[in-house]
């Protein structure tokens, strides 16, 4: 069987992104890594060398076991090129959170390069809890109806507002002065694709980047059932079970909503090699690298890792 990956634990409520770490607690951490503010700095913070900045999901969080993180530090140092990393990955983040991830806490930390490993939590829009507002991860609209679900409308006499204000001693604001909280209101609705809409984003990204002269290179991940990849024995027969059980994404089958997502989004990627790379066939060639449908085991970790790096020494991003 393949291995059973530890899941991350993400405790801590974020106001605008829904969820993140509660603490150092909910991380195994090494000597050499800090979690501060909401970031994971790896290696030494103060060096005067390359400080990569990373965007992402499970792939590349480094509490779900496992990461690409790691690999790319000893890649560094094996090929005389010492980096420190920023991350500001997540585990369940899409693109939408990557971008805002980013612009309020990523950018501040002074990367000299951004990296997003993205995609997998972008197809079939998996992680939102509407496919009509995709911005808004599932998290967070369950967070909100409740709200509203208790304290919306006619319910209660007195504001959410008024209670929370009068439990910390404060004057409710004057505009909620004994205002009952309303209904829930979730934007201007989207009628973009999964790969449109992810593929909107990388491209904020890289505008944002830009503006501030920061390098920065969104790398499609690869995922089982996709490419060129030949599956082995053991991992087929995990994916085919995996399938079996895995409910669709908003009514779509999760094999056809990965399908049409990867074919659309990778001709955005082929459009634009400035700033994007196709990592779905790094493993043409390898063997048994996944441990389990969405997320690769250390030797595939390993080969992610190389291939990043080489791209971004290419690029003379490192």
């Amino acid at each position: 069987m393949l291995t059973k990956l530890r899941q991350t634990i993400l405790r801590g409520v974020d106001p605008i992104l829904g969820f993140t770490y509660d603490g150092p607690e909910d991380l195994v951490l090494a000597p050499d890594e800090v979690l501060s503010d909401g970031l994971i700095w790896i290696g030494d913070r103060a060096s005067a060398g390359p400080r990569v900045g990373v965007l992402g999901g499970s792939t590349s969080d480094i509490s779900y076991e496992g990461s690409w993180l790691r690999p790319l530090r000893d890649v560094g140092k094996e090929r005389g090129r010492p980096l420190s990393l920023i991350s500001g990955a997540v585990s369940g983040y899409a693109s939408s959170q990557e971008l805002i991830k980013l612009t309020r806490d990523l950018l501040p930390a002074q990367p000299t390069v951004v990296v997003n490993l993205n995609g997998v939590n972008d197809l079939g829009f998996i992680q939102a809890g509407d496919r009509s507002h995709p911005s808004i991860h599932s998290y967070q609209l369950r967070l909100f109806r409740f709200l509203v679900s208790v304290y919306g409308g006619n319910r209660g006499a007195r504001s959410l507002w008024n209670k929370v204000a009068a439990r910390g001693g404060m004057r409710p604001p004057a505009m909620n002065d004994e205002l009952k909280l309303g209904g829930m209101h979730l934007g201007y609705p989207s009628t973009a694709t999964p790969a449109a809409h992810w593929y909107r984003n990388v491209r904020m990204c890289r505008a944002i980047c830009a503006e501030f002269g920061v390098p920065y290179v969104a790398f499609l991940q690869p995922i089982m059932g996709i490419g060129n990849y030949q599956l082995n024995a053991e991992e087929t027969e995990y994916h085919e079970g995996y399938l079996k059980e895995h409910p669709g994404l908003h009514g779509v089958p999760y094999h056809e909503a990965a399908e049409t997502f990867y074919a659309e989004a990778r001709n955005f990627v082929a459009r634009h090699p400035d700033f994007m790379v196709d990592l779905v066939d790094v493993f043409q060639g390898h063997q048994g690298v996944f441990s389990d449908s969405r997320h690769p085991n250390e030797r595939g970790y390993r080969i992610l890792a190389e291939a990043i790096f080489e791209n971004l020494r290419a690029r003379n991003c490192i």
